[in-house]
């Protein structure tokens, strides 16, 4: 028996290809996690405010069209990282020095075979390009919004591996398939805070209580007669643990956000790194080659009905999503079984939908 297939492959695709289990749960059954993950909720919400504001809408429409929907009282946390980043985003680059000739184009463009040259009768290779850009220098680049976990620095991993990432070479290849202009990829990073809220030392308590300031934050706190935190004004009461020394209070989100800011502003090539990425003729026909590669491989998966796992994918950088399906016996041959944490979507493809949908 074989299962019917959407027949655009997305790089977002490919990757689950690392486990084919994982790929049938994902792409074949359209089954995915109900909670979507904080650090993902974020990417999104700055690519809808990068999105925002290359069409034309100011800082703060951009702002608040990343923070719309986190009104939930867990969500002020994200909501004041979100706010954060997007403000220090426009500080760091100021005014755009490229002008925008696509912004969130789809594409949809076959797979070649690399020996025949015919395009698959199989799949195609679908994606969208968060940019194209005309720079001042007369060329043209597809732009590349991300948010990373990770170390941006020159030095870092995470610009060597992109040497031979396959989704620059995607981006280029079928931006030329479809006779536009694409010299290089212009990789625009944001990296996600690494510092949370704290717990103020008593010298950090005592300089506060002083100047009525916290990172440039106008913040004034109180002591009743027996030397009791009353209140902090202009912020909600923060959290207060009291120890064999006194009394220590945990930063609000507005006092977090003030730190964080001045982090930013201390060292803003810790959070934001733009890169030129490029590809030699020889690294498009390589990606030519991988496609059809993959391809062949989710086609012959799908006409066995087999999807073998691999299980150094299960707890590698972090637990996979559907770990808890493999282990309890879950193979998705009836998924009247499929417990409450999960969910079947009808379009397995949701990456290829516009952002504000």
């Amino acid at each position: 028996m074989t299962t019917e297939m959407d027949s655009r492959l997305t790089f977002s695709e490919i990757n689950e290809t690392a486990c084919m289990r994982r790929h049938q749960f994902a792409y074949v059954l359209g089954i995915r996690p109900r909670v979507t993950a904080t650090a993902l909720r974020i990417g999104s919400a700055i690519h809808l405010a990068l999105e925002c504001r290359a069409h034309g809408g100011t800082v703060e429409d951009a702002t608040e069209c990343a923070v719309a929907g986190y009104d939930a009282p867990g969500d002020a946390l994200a909501r004041e990282v979100i706010r954060i980043l997007v403000h220090a985003y426009y500080w760091r680059y100021g005014a755009d020095t490229f002008v925008y000739e696509a912004v969130e184009e789809s594409f949809d463009v076959p797979i070649v075979n690399p020996e025949t040259g015919r395009a698959s009768r199989t799949f195609t290779v679908a994606g969208r390009r968060d940019a194209r850009i005309a720079c001042v220098d007369e060329r043209r680049a597809v732009m590349e919004h991300k948010t990373a976990g990770v170390h941006i620095g020159p030095d870092a991993d995470y610009w060597l591996r992109l040497r031979i990432d396959l989704q620059p070479s995607i981006y280029l290849m079928t931006a030329r398939q479809e006779g536009h202009r694409a010299d290089y990829v212009l990789y625009d990073v944001i990296r996600k805070p690494t510092i949370a809220p704290k717990l103020l030392t008593q010298a950090d308590t005592k300089q506060l209580h002083m100047t009525s300031s916290y990172f440039g934050l106008p913040c004034r706190i109180e002591f009743n007669s027996i030397g009791e935190i009353e209140f902090v004004n202009g912020e909600p009461m923060p959290e207060i643990k009291q120890g064999t020394n006194g009394y220590a209070i945990r930063e609000t989100v507005g006092m977090f956000g003030a730190r964080l800011w001045r982090d930013i502003q201390e060292r803003p090539d810790y959070y934001f790194a733009r890169r030129e990425i490029t590809r030699l003729e020889s690294d498009i026909a390589e990606a030519q080659a991988d496609l059809w590669q993959y391809a062949s491989l989710i086609r012959e998966a799908s006409r066995l009905n087999h999807w073998p796992r691999r299980t150094s994918q299960c707890v590698g950088f972090g637990r996979c999503p559907y770990f808890s399906l493999c282990t309890s016996g879950f193979t998705g041959a009836d998924l009247s079984r499929l417990p409450p944490e999960f969910e079947i979507v009808q379009n397995v493809h949701q990456e290829l939908e516009q952002e504000g949908e």
